[in-house]
């Protein structure tokens, strides 16, 4: 009689001990494995909940894939945008008689560059100045004479909407933001057409800058803009978003690749051992890479996902400037 092996419970790991050094990928690059490159968070003194890799055994006759537990976690301000498991999570492929695991790696490095974009729009509708009163309604004297309360047309016009937006409009702006160092080959301009993110039908703009060396200039280029927009009188502030980027995406995948194939490798050899059998060959192999804490270039589906224009994520100032990559991989070995 063939027997089906079934994993009643999770191989536990205690996730301080998964950060590993970084092999080959320069100094810049911290690479982790296990769960806890999975559901890391951003913020100081913000330790990841111990967690376990799961992973499942598979039958002579039955093919069993492997779950994915949990979901990832947040960093202040805002919610991780994925869970792991369902559509996003790689499927472990059925094996004639085997075990399937889970491995995770990440790879974090401070970014080389970012994108802040400003999305702005006319302020809000205009009101021309009320009715004077009739003449007469008040007497010589100064004493006030009872009078019929003029008509709410009289005393409340028709606002007028604001006049599209152009470029001159952004002068504000646009002169905040070149005091800050930036040239005007680093700075975008686009006119939207009207419903696009304004509220009044006066149309909107997204001014775009670039910046090398990102660390220490991307705050004080958010608060230099945000208060040239506040202060303008005539600007209102939609949306102010950044991206990080690395030159080289390429390393940071493969670091995060690597670390998640160790991470895999390690599960297995431990659910063999305690299921007292010999790992055997890597019968299949699938991978789901993905960005954290928001759109990356670095993700391979970004431009899938996001597309042209997108300004990355709501600048947040405890966010570091840094990508992360994260490599989550499912490994199918034979049973000895």
């Amino acid at each position: 009689m063939k027997t089906r092996l079934t994993i009643l419970a999770l191989v536990a790991m205690a996730l301080a001990a998964l950060a590993v050094a970084c092999g080959g990928a320069g100094p810049k690059v911290t690479v982790e494995k296990g769960l806890a490159a999975a559901v890391g968070q951003y913020g100081e003194g913000q330790a990841a909940p111990e967690a376990a890799s799961q992973a499942s055994a598979v039958g002579a006759e039955t093919g069993a894939s492997a779950a994915v537990p949990g979901a990832l976690g947040t960093r202040a301000g805002m919610s991780a945008p994925y869970a792991l498991g369902g559509a996003f999570a790689p499927s472990a492929q059925a094996a004639a008689a085997g075990l399937t695991v889970q491995g995770y790696g990440r790879a974090t490095a401070p970014a080389d560059s970012a994108r802040v974009q400003f999305v702005v729009s006319k302020s809000g509708e205009i009101y021309p100045k009320p009715l004077p009163a009739e003449p007469g309604a008040v007497p010589e004297g100064g004493v006030e004479s009872e009078i019929a309360p003029a008509t709410p047309p009289e005393i409340y016009p028709t606002p007028i909407s604001p006049s599209p937006i152009t470029e001159a409009d952004l002068k504000p702006l646009m002169d905040a933001i070149k005091a800050q160092g930036v040239s005007d080959a680093d700075i975008e301009v686009v006119i939207y057409p009207s419903g696009y993110y304004d509220p009044y039908g006066s149309g909107s703009a997204g001014v775009t800058v670039t910046l090398r060396d990102p660390a220490d200039r991307v705050g004080a280029l958010v608060d230099a803009g945000t208060q040239a927009v506040n202060e303008s009188g005539t600007l209102m502030l939609q949306n102010v978003g950044v991206l990080y980027s690395v030159d080289d995406c390429s390393a940071l995948l493969r670091e995060a690749r690597r670390a998640a194939v160790e991470d895999g490798r390690e599960n297995g050899a431990g659910l063999a051992d305690a299921l007292g059998v010999s790992l055997g060959d890597i019968l299949s192999a699938s991978e789901y890479t993905y960005a954290p804490f928001g759109p990356s270039p670095c993700d391979p589906s970004f431009d899938t996902y996001y597309g042209y224009g997108y300004e990355g994520s709501p600048y947040d100032p405890a966010m570091p400037a840094e990508v992360q990559i994260v490599s989550n991989v499912s490994i199918s070995f034979s049973i000895r």
